[in-house]
């Protein structure tokens, strides 16, 4: 049970890491005046997760739904940076993170 809650909890740190980066972009794509979505990026990282969920033998479509979650996410996390209109997902750990890349 401990190990599983070890895994459970490095898939967090790795989503968590991801979401760090997401801040980072967040800051380029205002300074540089870019769109936040790119449908065409957004594909093919949903394929990549399809891709290696097939490799390990799990449902392909269980991949692409993942990839599609996080890149909701992110995409939501930008918006609320860039103040866009977005859903309220984040925690205010994340949002105090991204203050900080900003002063």
């Amino acid at each position: 049970m401990r190990r599983q809650l070890n895994k459970f909890f490095q898939i967090v740190e790795k989503v968590d890491e991801r979401m760090s980066e997401v801040l980072r972009i967040v800051k380029y794509k205002d300074e540089n005046d870019m769109d936040v979505k790119d449908e065409d990026r957004e594909e093919a990282v949903v394929k990549q997760f399809a891709d290696r969920f097939e490799e390990k033998e799990l449902p392909r479509e269980r991949g692409r739904q993942l990839g599609r979650l996080l890149i909701d996410t992110a995409v939501d996390l930008e918006r609320d940076m860039l103040g866009k209109k977005s859903r309220p997902y984040f925690t205010s750990r994340l949002l105090r993170r991204s203050q900080d890349l900003y002063t």
